[in-house]
């Protein structure tokens, strides 16, 4: 009676919520120390206590022979059906990533297509290691991000089939999802946004200069340093059209502290000292 289904549980997809596991999968679980140990006569409740020891995820290790504690806890789910609530409470959980993957490899088993998007996606943000323990028993580093990547576009996860569902674009041609927006997108719309409301100061200076009169070249004449080629106000002209043009181009783009002045013709260079001649170079 251990391995039976709750007679509370509905059926999903059709058939009993065990069944989503393949029978071969099924019978390593039943054979598995830990199920009979752990897993006996085990609630919602008690559940999350179990979650919270796990330490690696994987599917069937030790040359496949073995079923994994992950794996356990994933047909224990199945068995007891818990509420939804409860496991949408395993997925946003934050300070738990073993307790956060079980709780979406159950909602990508049993949930439906729209639900499996809408709570999967924001899970492809965390980016936490994970032990992910392989056919051979070895643990592997994995992300959040890359095993949540795989509930959605393989077909295979924890060597258990997953059901097919569609793909995103067709969700979204039907209406059921909006399009997918990515923290890129967010952040150009946040620019945009702020270019105008004019919190970017060298987009506010350079669209208020726009709008005065355009600078002539007859005010930036004699305002050129040749070495850089750069605009830059008359030595001898303190103020006046020059001096205004230059302090326009600086409030629009900024200080350029770059730009090199040019050495003053007056800079006396010292002559080269000589070097004291060898006693073979006096003879010769």
């Amino acid at each position: 009676m251990a391995n039976s289904t709750d007679p509370l549980a509905r059926n999903v997809r059709g058939t009993n919520p065990q069944n989503l596991l393949e029978a071969i999968t099924r019978k390593k679980v039943y054979e598995t120390l830990y199920w009979k140990e752990k897993c006996f006569a085990v609630s919602a409740e008690s559940l999350v206590d179990l979650a919270m020891d796990l330490k690696t995820c994987g599917g069937l290790c030790a040359g496949k022979h073995k079923a994994s504690e992950f794996l356990c806890l994933t047909l224990k789910l199945l068995q007891i059906q818990p509420e939804t609530e409860i496991v949408l409470e395993f997925i946003t959980n934050e300070n738990h990533k073993y307790i956060r993957l079980l709780g979406a490899f159950y909602l990508r088993l049993v949930g439906k297509p729209v639900d499996v998007y809408r709570y999967l996606e924001p899970l492809l943000y965390d980016y936490r290691r994970i032990r992910y323990k392989n056919s051979r028993g070895v643990c592997e580093v994995k992300h959040v991000d890359e095993l949540v990547n795989d509930l959605l576009c393989k077909d295979n996860f924890c060597d258990v089939v997953l059901p097919r569902i569609p793909r995103r674009p067709a969700l979204e041609g039907a209406g059921h999802l909006m399009p997918k927006t990515g923290r890129l997108d967010l952040f150009n719309k946040t620019l945009i946004v702020r270019d105008n409301l004019g919190a970017n100061p060298i987009h506010r200076a350079s669209q208020g200069n726009a709008k005065q009169r355009p600078i002539s070249k007859a005010e930036c004449s004699g305002a050129r340093d040749h070495s850089q080629g750069h605009l830059l106000p008359d030595d001898n002209e303190e103020t006046g059209r020059g001096a205004s043009a230059w302090s326009n181009l600086r409030d629009a783009f900024g200080d350029p502290s770059f730009v090199k002045k040019e050495r003053s013709a007056n800079v006396e260079i010292e002559p080269r000292p000589k070097k004291p001649r060898t006693k073979m170079q006096n003879e010769s």
